[in-house]
């Protein structure tokens, strides 16, 4: 992995480029109009304002993918979908199906607030190539420069009884290409798959009291305090050795409040997510916009009755944190899916991920202003860190933010 740092830095130091010269205020820069319709126009107007060949883009591949994810909602796999396809400051292609709340049958919409998932990780990486071209860190940085308690790591393989000191420390670039021997716990309340999993659930345990019991002593409240108790879990492999989807990015905005002296959420909202105009991307997500909340949704295997075609969806606790939210707006509803699905409310209780400073909300983001960014990144070139009042966007808590 080591080999590919100069071709790294050549695309981190572009990216960079483009976000820094759109982050600062500049009255003279002219903005490039966001060719989406206003969200209350019907789906005709979203429809209308497709421009594909613009785009540079044939519309008939993207009817094709439509077919299949409706194929994805007649078999159960998805409950809902938004589809938007923006390139060259265009927007190519828009398809909306299915419902965000299954249950109260509340269809998707274009405007309908999704979690963002390790799509945090895009955001944290842009936020850390800022820094990088203003010079606040290099990439062959090591990682106790700017954080002490990776000093002196060991590292002990999966399964393995055998524990060693780390051969060299990780570096920023081993971070950002996960390639630092760290690793994840398990995730939506699953089983760890191994004991390189199991190793994170006491962490996983305490990153919740931070949330919902943060006056106990063993709570995790802050991302400064999640990296000190992570730099205790023994790395899986060596330094830059293998690669290991993990808790890297994590660590990585603990870093950009480091160099910034900022929080990660007033970093990332200043110069990230308020130049992109990506409004509905947070940490939190603002009561007013509840309503907008999309489920989320576990595959679930059911086991069929003897004689029965079907099995049916288990009764399941609702995730919305309204009470009776209002319908979410929606140009292009369709039929709800199949009862038969074998699709699950997932549990906030469930959801390990830890938290930035104070409690942990969740990181959401609409198509609509993921459309709208995409657009704005476009026209310039090609984890968490906040707290309760949080703007910011990503946890940058990867899997399950």
């Amino acid at each position: 992995p080591e080999d590919n740092n100069q071709e790294l830095l050549s695309l981190l130091a572009a990216a960079a480029a483009s976000a820094s010269s759109r982050s600062a205020p500049d009255e003279h820069r002219p903005h490039r109009p966001c060719l989406l319709p206003p969200l209350s126009e019907a789906s005709s107007g979203w429809k209308a304002a497709c421009r594909p060949e613009e785009a540079g883009m044939d519309p008939k591949p993207l009817l094709k993918v439509d077919a299949g994810l409706k194929e994805k909602l007649a078999d159960g796999s998805l409950p809902g979908f938004v589809n938007i396809v923006w390139r060259n400051g265009a927007l190519a292609h828009i398809e909306c199906q299915g419902y965000a709340d299954v249950e109260r049958q509340v269809p998707m919409g274009v405007d309908t607030i999704v979690k963002l998932y390790s799509m945090t990780k895009c955001i944290i990486s842009v936020a850390f190539a800022i820094c990088l071209e203003e010079n606040l860190l290099a990439l062959d940085d090591p990682l106790p420069k700017y954080l002490p308690c990776f000093e002196n790591m060991l590292v002990k393989a999966e399964d393995s009884a055998t524990v060693e000191p780390a051969e060299k420390p990780i570096t920023l670039l081993h971070l950002l290409t996960h390639t630092s021997g760290l690793g994840y716990g398990p995730m939506l309340g699953d089983e760890a798959d191994g004991e390189g999993e199991a190793r994170f659930i006491p962490l996983i345990e305490r990153a919740g009291f931070g949330r919902t019991d943060s006056a106990k002593p063993s709570a995790i409240r802050t991302l400064e305090e999640w990296c000190n108790e992570l730099s205790k879990v023994p790395l899986l492999f060596q330094p830059g050795s293998d690669w290991l989807y993990s808790y890297s990015h994590d660590v990585l905005g603990r870093v950009i409040e480091v160099v910034t002296q900022q929080r990660l959420d007033d970093f990332l909202q200043t110069r990230v997510l308020g130049p992109l105009g990506m409004a509905d991307t947070g940490f939190k997500i603002p009561k007013e916009k509840w309503h907008r909340c999309a489920g989320v949704y576990r595959r679930q295997e059911l086991q069929q009755e003897e004689g029965e075609e079907e099995a049916a969806v288990a009764p399941s606790p609702m995730l919305s944190p309204s009470p009776s939210p209002s319908p979410a707006p929606s140009p292009m509803p369709s039929p709800a899916p199949s009862k038969s699905l074998g699709l699950q409310h997932v549990d906030e209780a469930m959801l390990p991920s830890p938290p930035p400073s104070p409690p942990l909300p969740a990181a959401a983001s609409s198509a609509a202003t993921a459309a709208a960014a995409a657009a704005a990144a476009a026209a310039s070139t090609s984890e968490p860190g906040s707290p309760q009042n949080s703007a910011a966007v990503a946890s940058s808590s990867s899997r399950c933010s």
